[in-house]
């Protein structure tokens, strides 16, 4: 059986635009189902908007789920368009297909006013998934030249047989003979800069292209020009291309324009429009090392969940346990519902686009939950370097009747740009959230998420600490035992969902911290690079910090935001003295950069 569950539209406003000689343009980013113009003759809640990137471009995109299950068609239907004097149409979408099993087809049709539909490309039968990839095709039916011309895509057959059908970015022009289009620039944003400048581009046309140049430039800089001949491309076939020049940057942030050019030496072809893509590259100072980072989404009445953790996730994870960092979400459906699912869960899943459970997602790319998905893609990930690193350390508050945890984060980068970091309290081990799949124990269950699970914005730069401090009200969790706690926080593009790096926090101290009170004098993290924070402090004091010899190094009046810098002190071992009205307190820093 499957375990699924339909997903939810959020419903905005979009607007189909005419541009030249492109007639319709729609990539759903405003959110609607269907978009403004459009409607949907049949089974509408089998149609929404999701916020996942399955097709290959960006979210959001256009799901077709089979559920609720149906047997027939459903059409998703453009406005009316006007192809007078047009004979021909070129349509291009991005498109995915995850197959489950049995018949059914997907397709385009086209028709004029209210008449009967004309096929213009299907797909019938699929045995597997497909995609992602870009479909171009021509459009050649009898309704074309109409003015009242209308296109849909279709579903046909028994839902049940496909799990979701993902649309994005469709595009409808006229025709053009000669068009060369380039479709992605493969360089690394993130990387040393020593790499080969990679990518593809796709006929367009009608004509097939026999030959072309690729043409790159960083910035403002040279021109760099490969020629590739020899080519026999028709519509909708792609080239994989590799330029003859490699980059070699020094760290930085840079440009880079790549363009084609010259086809079948006839120099610019028809549509210089889709011509360049333009591309923004990081490069990096160092690498460290990576450690893997998996969310699961799961659930105690997904019976698919239970043989996947059993048999695969968990026996790896007792494995691999100290080098990787995990979450799992519980989410609450197919069944009753997991207890345990939050809100936070749900933004989560929202983020990646998730619609069945069990569903795994490894330094943010979905995995598949196979053996080989899972151990393949640890050792890939493991092998990959990362670019920054994270030192964190967390604490648990109670005053009164609250309990809050704070997260103490230091990221180190050897790259620039703007990120997100994100943090999550979970549970090693919980037993109360038992339900129908058999399962009796579930590892490391998301509790919150810290300050939640939108994240913190971070602009880093390259070689220059970054710290941040957030908490949260743990009331209201489902915790069942303070001293089973972890914090893993992890560095993501939230926009990519690339993921830079992942660790756990260290805790201070065992357990719950009280305040306040007398406590012994703590500093974390410990060794630090220079900014460390003072715990077990009641109030303001004079702070002195002394070498190992006992010589008098450094003074402070005040902490600020319970924090001292202690960043201009060489390598070694310091003493930390903090003079109050209820005494002196000590504590011992180790300075290491």
């Amino acid at each position: 059986m499957k375990a699924k569950i339909f997903l939810l539209a959020i419903f905005l406003t979009a607007t189909p635009f005419i541009f030249g000689q492109t007639l319709l343009t729609e990539d759903f980013s405003s959110g609607i189902m269907p978009p403004a113009g459009w409607t949907i003759d049949a089974h509408q809640s089998n149609w929404s908007i999701s916020n996942s990137t399955h097709a290959g471009g960006t979210s959001p995109e256009a799901d077709f789920d089979y559920n609720p299950t149906f047997t027939g068609f459903s059409r998703l239907i453009t406005p009316q368009l006007n192809t007078t004097g047009f004979t021909s149409l070129t349509l291009s979408f991005d498109l995915y297909i995850d197959h489950y099993s049995g018949a059914y087809t997907v397709g385009v049709a086209t028709r004029t006013g209210t008449g009967n539909w004309n096929t213009a490309w299907q797909i019938v039968n699929p045995t597997s998934s497909i995609g992602p990839e870009m479909i171009v095709t021509q459009i050649s039916t009898t309704d074309v030249g109409s003015a009242n011309f209308q296109m849909c895509f279709f579903f046909n057959g028994y839902s049940y047989n496909i799990n979701d059908w993902y649309i994005d970015n469709i595009k409808l022009e006229v025709s053009k003979n000669r068009d060369a289009a380039m479709s992605a620039i493969n360089v690394p944003q993130y990387s040393l800069g020593n790499s080969a400048v990679t990518g593809t581009f796709i006929n367009m046309g009608l004509d097939p292209v026999t030959s072309t140049s690729v043409n790159y430039k960083i910035d403002q800089g040279t021109v760099h020009t490969t020629s590739f001949t020899g080519l026999n491309l028709t519509m909708g076939d792609n080239y994989d291309f590799t330029c003859t020049d490699f980059l070699n940057l020094t760290p930085g942030d840079y440009s880079l324009m790549v363009w084609v050019s010259n086809v079948n030496n006839l120099g610019a072809d028809e549509n210089q429009g889709n011509d360049t893509l333009t591309k923004i590259l990081h490069v990096a100072s160092d690498t460290v090392a990576r450690k893997p980072f998996y969310e699961e989404f799961t659930s105690s009445t997904c019976d698919p969940c239970a043989q996947f953790n059993s048999s695969i996730f968990d026996p790896f994870v007792l494995q691999h346990g100290d080098d990787i960092s995990q979450v799992r979400y519980q989410m609450n459906w197919p069944g009753s519902g997991d207890p345990y699912y939050t809100l936070e869960g749900g933004v989560r899943r929202f983020f990646y686009g998730v619609s069945y459970v069990p569903d795994l997602y490894l330094d943010g790319v979905q995995t598949p939950t196979t053996y080989a998905g899972v151990y393949n893609g640890f050792t890939n990930s493991f092998a990959t370097p990362a670019f920054l690193e994270i030192n964190s350390i967390h604490s648990f508050i109670v005053q009164g009747t609250d309990t809050s945890v704070n997260v103490h984060i230091e990221i180190i980068p050897k790259i620039s740009g703007s990120l997100t970091a994100y943090a999550a309290v979970i549970e090693k081990v919980t037993y109360h959230n038992i339900s129908t799949n058999g399962e009796t124990e579930f590892y490391n269950v998301m509790m919150k998420m810290v300050p939640d699970a939108y994240g913190t914005p971070v602009t880093l730069v390259d070689n220059q600490s970054t710290t941040l401090d957030v908490s949260s009200s743990l009331v209201g969790t489902h915790i069942e035992r303070w001293t089973d706690l972890l914090v893993a926080v992890w560095v993501q593009d939230s926009v990519t969902r690339e993921m830079f790096q992942s660790s756990y926090t260290d805790s201070v101290g065992v357990g719950i911290r009280m305040i306040p009170g007398n406590q012994e004098l703590k500093i974390y993290p410990n060794p630090s690079t220079g900014k460390v924070i003072l715990s077990g402090v009641p109030e303001a004091g004079n702070i002195s910090v002394f070498d190992n010899m006992g010589n008098h190094v450094m003074e402070f009046s005040e902490l600020s935001g319970n924090s001292i810098d202690l960043g201009t002190l060489p390598n070694g071992i310091y003493m930390v003295r903090l003079q109050t009205p209820e005494g002196v307190k000590t504590a011992r820093v180790n300075i290491l950069k």
